[in-house]
């Protein structure tokens, strides 16, 4: 009975370990498009623009996120990170990523 409750709980936690690694990332993009823009002297465009690309990233990684292999996810969100937080930005990533995986290049001698 004892083994069967460590089982169980090993069980219970990888599961949680995977639930939890397949969440979307939560950033920041307005406080991310704020200091983009105002890199720029403060324009209203540039931080509106910001925010609809941002979106558009979020959604799209949100309907394709679960079929994002998890060394893309750990490496792009790393990536998107270190400016603060862009979806825009981990979308690019990704699709880099996953374009450049399913055709490795060769070396020739």
């Amino acid at each position: 009975m004892k083994k069967t409750t460590i089982i169980i709980g090993i069980t219970a936690l990888s599961v949680m370990s995977i639930a939890q690694a397949a969440e979307l990332p939560r950033y920041d993009p307005n406080k991310y498009c704020e200091r983009i823009s105002s890199l720029s002297g403060g324009s209203a465009t540039l931080a509106n623009e910001c925010i609809k690309m941002e979106q558009s990233s979020y959604n799209k990684l949100k309907n394709m996120w679960e079929s994002i292999p998890e060394k893309t996810v750990s490496y792009c969100d790393r990536l998107a990170s270190t400016t603060g937080g862009s979806y825009t930005l981990l979308e690019s990533c990704i699709d880099m990523e996953m374009t450049e995986s399913n055709s490795p290049q060769k070396f020739e001698f």
